[in-house]
């Protein structure tokens, strides 16, 4: 049960809040303009959310100081309906919850949060609205010096994209959630409850068990449509929804290494044998430990390389057919292209 042990300030009606900015005289003002009464949930939630959400408001509510919590994963993984119910929560609690989404985020806008005091302040989608300069000076804001106690919800799809100065200070955001794979029991609990027939559920089990991206959106798109459906095989399913990461394997391999000055191919290797992946996971990632050498003689008497790289890649950026790009690489004031194929 998640505990209600403070005393909000009279500050607006609890609610759903849209911050939003305009121009006067080349100065730049915001306000809050009311938009709903609480966020849309499902009846029934899935997972360990209830149990994740109410640690996290006890810690606002028990507390008497700012804290927050950072939830990462690709979209459809279930971080803004975490956020949603814990705003619910809040509003419950006689709270506001200001959304900060489309708007030019300025240091005009961090002053004004700065002011709110007992709300809940609402990032979704972080990066997407917040630049580099910007989430530097929201590092106070979020430490609360000056006793303007609010609840931070900050969601992004790419934990890199969010600074280190933020990520594993948890004074300045206390809980971080993944949100990279549902877990079985959820795959579990969800087919249980809309029956999936035997055959189907087994075929699905082993496509979720070996995918390293399956979100609760994907769970339920594949669910409706056998329901719909149930004649369909699932690669049929699958070969038509918006679900391209589930069709297959997808592995990204080194084509070439060219260096631009003189247009000559080099020599490379990976970690093990030419062009083997290295499959470990971080959220969606997968990464290739890269050597470049001048020639394959040089490679072969095993002289110092070139250069050396951790190359990362987001697996949902190169979802879906084969494709080809370039990785630029600068080293020694000369400028390399890396040449990859995702299939």
């Amino acid at each position: 049960m998640y505990s209600t042990n403070f005393i909000p300030k009279t500050y607006p009606q609890p609610g759903v809040y849209q911050i939003v900015q305009y121009k006067h005289e080349d100065r730049v003002y915001h306000n809050l303009v009311f938009k709903y009464d609480k966020f849309d949930t499902p009846k029934k939630v899935y997972g360990d959310i209830m149990t994740n959400v109410t640690k996290i408001w006890n810690a606002y509510a028990l507390e008497a100081k700012t804290t927050g919590c950072i939830m990462v994963g690709n979209s459809g993984s279930g971080k803004s309906l975490m956020g949603y119910i814990l705003s619910n929560i809040a509003i419950i609690n006689q709270l506001p919850v200001v959304i900060c989404t489309e708007i030019d985020f300025t240091t005009e806008t961090i002053q004004f949060l700065s002011v709110l005091s007992d709300c809940v302040i609402f990032l979704d989608e972080f990066k997407k609205n917040i630049g580099w300069s910007v989430e530097d000076k929201m590092l106070t804001m979020l430490a609360d010096p000056k006793n303007t106690r609010k609840l931070f919800i900050i969601t992004e799809n790419d934990a890199t994209r969010i600074s280190s100065f933020i990520i594993n200070r948890p004074e300045r955001a206390r809980y971080y959630f993944e949100f990279d794979k549902i877990s079985p029991a959820v795959f579990k609990d969800y087919c249980k409850d809309f029956n999936i027939a035997p055959a189907f559920y087994q075929e699905l089990e082993d496509k979720y068990t070996i995918a390293t991206v399956f979100s609760f959106d994907h769970l339920q798109a594949i669910v409706n449509e056998h329901l719909h459906y149930p004649n369909e095989t699932l690669d049929s399913i699958i070969g038509i929804l918006n679900v391209p990461i589930l069709r297959k394997p997808l592995y990204i391999k080194i084509k070439e290494v060219i260096r631009e000055d003189d247009n000559k191919k080099l020599e490379f290797s990976t970690d093990e044998a030419n062009l083997t992946l290295i499959e470990y996971k971080t959220q969606s990632y997968r990464y290739i430990y890269l050597q470049v050498w001048e020639t394959s003689k040089s490679k072969a008497d095993k002289e110092e390389p070139l250069f050396k790289l951790d190359l990362k890649f987001n697996m949902l950026s190169q979802a879906g057919a084969s494709t080809s790009f370039v990785y630029e690489h600068r080293q020694d004031d000369k400028k390399y292209k890396i040449i990859l194929k995702a299939e």
